[in-house]
């Protein structure tokens, strides 16, 4: 349980996640892999102690990446996990380490609303999970169905 576990290989994009997000990203790997976009999917599996062998290995072979994660963007696991990406693979990175996180807000009770405040899979076709076209280095950040595409939460880098 103290390693972290590559639950789908891939070549174009390194996907971390852990805990409830896992099927959530396995299944955006599988709307990718329809796309042409080849997509390595970690499964941290423990955060404490990290396995940052595992995540650097994967992101210095994909040369990009993107953390799902059901917190908060501030002060969030996935800050620390892009932020350790950057410290230690810098050089090998073709885009800047990116993250989908939950909206700031409080996470609510009913099953619909929860479903609105955290990263889902995208149900229509103008929203994407994460990283549309790696190949030309454009990142687009998760669109929340609910919200519409004008509550997207991320910069688009090239």
């Amino acid at each position: 349980m103290h390693q972290a576990w590559v639950r789908k290989g891939g070549n174009d994009i390194s996907l971390v996640t852990y805990g409830g997000s896992l099927s959530k990203t396995l299944q955006a790997a599988g709307e990718l892999e329809e796309q042409g976009i080849s997509a390595e999917v970690v499964d941290l599996r423990c955060l404490r102690p990290l396995d940052t062998q595992t995540l650097f290995k994967s992101v210095n072979k994909t040369h990009r990446v993107l953390v799902i994660d059901e917190g908060w963007r501030t002060g969030s696991l996935a800050s620390e996990i892009c932020a350790l990406v950057a410290e230690h693979c810098f050089w090998s990175l073709d885009a800047p380490p990116n993250r989908i996180c939950s909206k700031e807000v409080p996470i609510p009770y009913s099953q619909h609303l929860e479903r609105a405040a955290t990263p889902q899979v995208a149900t229509n076709s103008r929203g994407r999970f994460g990283i549309v076209e790696p190949r030309c280095c454009i990142m687009k950040i998760l669109t929340m169905p609910s919200f519409g595409a004008d509550m997207a939460v991320g910069t688009i880098v090239k």
